[in-house]
Formats: structure tokens, sequence, C-alpha cells
């Protein structure tokens, strides 16, 4: 949190500080020598301490997982806290400590789903206003769909070393003409902003094609409302 602050104070516009339990792949967390039926009982002591930290509070914790004494943030800056997952325990969890939800791997109709759901518990938790949502999802270019999921589909199984197909339905594919329609029905969904990362062993190339044949488009017809 002390370099996430640091970055937050330093930076045009700041940042937002994204909090996830982790991927459901248990080689990662085997990796460090965790056990995966942890995660969520990890995320919800860390994010009990980094809320208080972000609160201006000096704290002292002393938990199952973690032990701090006397910490404290310097510069202190607040940022926006997003939580991500896509069960009702993690919508769960943004209500209770976070300022909105990020959602990965999720479709434009999922997406419109849990945001409800979110918005109802968020109501119900006398929470004020309402909860800041974001979606994440993947973009690769090719001059056709299939040429485009031809390069996302190898690069996908080197990153994650597992079947590919299943994250498909989940990356935005194709030349920019297919790939626009389908990234502003994630605003037509109520998303406030959108987070696109690239598949593909070229993602500088990638980013070029996007800026100069995608971005505009998206601007040009999310005029007047706030979103990437």
């Amino acid at each position: 949190m002390k370099m996430l602050t640091t970055i937050h104070h330093l930076s045009v516009g700041g940042v937002s500080c994204g909090v996830g339990v982790g991927g459901e792949h248990a080689r990662e967390f085997a990796a460090a020598g965790l056990d995966p039926s942890e995660r969520g009982p990890r995320t919800d002591e860390q994010l009990g301490i980094i809320t208080r930290l972000l609160s201006g509070e000096v704290v002292d914790h002393d938990g199952p997982f973690y032990a701090v004494n006397q910490a404290h943030l310097d510069p202190l800056m607040a940022m926006p806290l997003l939580i991500g997952g896509r069960s009702r325990v993690a919508l769960e969890r943004v209500v209770r400590y976070g300022d909105g939800w990020t959602s990965a791997w999720c479709t434009p109709s999922q997406v419109r789903s849990r945001a409800d759901e979110l918005r109802e518990l968020w109501k119900a938790a006398g929470r004020a206003g309402t909860p800041r949502v974001e979606a994440h999802t993947r973009v690769v270019l090719g001059k056709t769909v299939d040429a485009a999921w031809g390069e996302a589909g190898p690069f996908l199984q080197r990153h994650y070393g597992v079947d590919p197909e299943p994250f498909r339905r989940h990356t935005v594919c194709g030349p920019p003409d297919a790939v626009i329609p389908q990234l502003l029905a994630y605003y037509d969904v109520g998303v406030d902003r959108l987070n696109v990362t690239f598949a593909g062993d070229n993602q500088l190339a990638q980013a070029h094609w996007f800026m100069r044949d995608v971005l505009p488009v998206l601007a040009e017809s999310r005029t007047g409302r706030d979103g990437d």
C-alpha cells in the first residue's frame, strides 16, 4: 500500500486500488506455499487492514494470517478501492470494504446481472450513493474473427497453462468493426469504465492498432459519459 499510495500521489489523475482473491489455478497457490481454500479469509483480513490504513488510522493488527504494528500510510491519499470476483460472496465483500466492483471474464449480460445484484446489496446495507462498476476484457484484433482467435488462443494457453477454448467467449476478437460493438455493449449495461488488455504475442502492435482504429470510435460514441 505504501508503494501504491506513493504512485497515486505522483501520478496525473491518480490510480485505483484493485483487489481480488486470485485465480482458480491451484498451481499458482502451490508455488507460493498457500492453501487455495484460505484465499477468501486472507483477502478479507487484508481488506480490513487496508481500509483502516486508507482511513488514516495507525493500525495494530494481530490476526490469523497477518500481523502489523503501528502501521500507517505516508503520504496518505484517498483512492478508489475496487474489489473483483464473480460470486455473491465477492459482491458482499465489495459492500463491506469497497467503493466499487471490477469484473473479469464476464460477458456484458453477466456484468449487468451482477451489477444489479450489487446495487441491491449496497442499498440493503445502507451504504450511500451507488457502487462504481468496472469491467475488464481481453481484446485481440485481426483481419477476421478466426484469425484474431488464432493469435489469442495459443497466447492464452501459454499464459494460463490450460485449454484456452473456455476463454473464447470472454475474448473480444476480430477486426475493429466487429470489436467496437462488443466493447460498447459493456457500456450499454452500465459500466463506468472498461479496462482492456491484449491477448497476443505482439501486444505493442495490438495497442497501436486499437488506439488508431478502435479507441477514437469508442470515445466518439461515448461523448459526454465517463469512461475509458
